[in-house]
């Protein structure tokens, strides 16, 4: 008999003993799946020159792959989603994302916080002149943020020049600060 044919022949035979093996460890789909996985590699590793029976052999390659698929199965047991509820009641149950979520909120505000501080410091770190450029543009310390025509009437010049000015502001501020996004 062909190499193949033998193989095929001994899966074929033997299904009924693999599924009676999963059966002992659970009536579950999944471990006569594995128990099937079991069965052909049994058939593929098999040596007749060996003196033992297929089936007593088959029986070892199939239960050791079921143990195999359950040490898996228990590592993936104590994997946690974000969805994951973790208190709560049903109608307002709370998930390890929403507890994410808000420490992330107050991180961003803090965040946020310290890039405010350091553009301030950026700001008032200019020359007087471009300062209140600045200031004036972008209405800082202001009740409201001026047009660069307004700006430039103010300070004596044209728009066009508050125009290049406050681009190189920008550039000068850009590189003075770090965290810039």
């Amino acid at each position: 008999m062909e190499s193949q044919e033998r193989r095929d022949s001994l899966i074929n035979n033997n299904i009924r003993l693999a599924i009676s093996v999963a059966q002992k460890f659970s009536f579950e789909e999944d471990y006569e799946s594995v128990a099937m996985i079991g069965l052909v590699k049994a058939a593929d590793t098999f040596n007749l020159d060996k003196d033992i029976r297929f089936a007593t052999y088959a029986s070892r390659v199939i239960s050791n792959e079921i143990l195999m698929f359950i040490r898996k199965s228990k590592k993936n047991l104590y994997a946690i989603s974000f969805e994951t509820i973790i208190l709560g009641t049903d109608e307002s149950p709370l998930s390890i994302a929403d507890t994410l979520s808000y420490e992330d909120k107050e991180i961003d505000k803090f965040e946020k916080a310290e890039g405010i501080k350091e553009l301030h410091e950026a700001i008032h770190s200019l020359p007087d002149r471009e300062c209140k450029i600045i200031c004036l543009l972008y209405g800082i310390g202001e009740n409201r943020s001026y047009k660069q025509k307004e700006v430039a009437e103010r300070l004596g010049i044209s728009q066009s020049y508050v125009s290049r000015l406050e681009k190189n502001i920008l550039k000068k501020m850009k590189s003075k600060l770090k965290n810039y996004r």
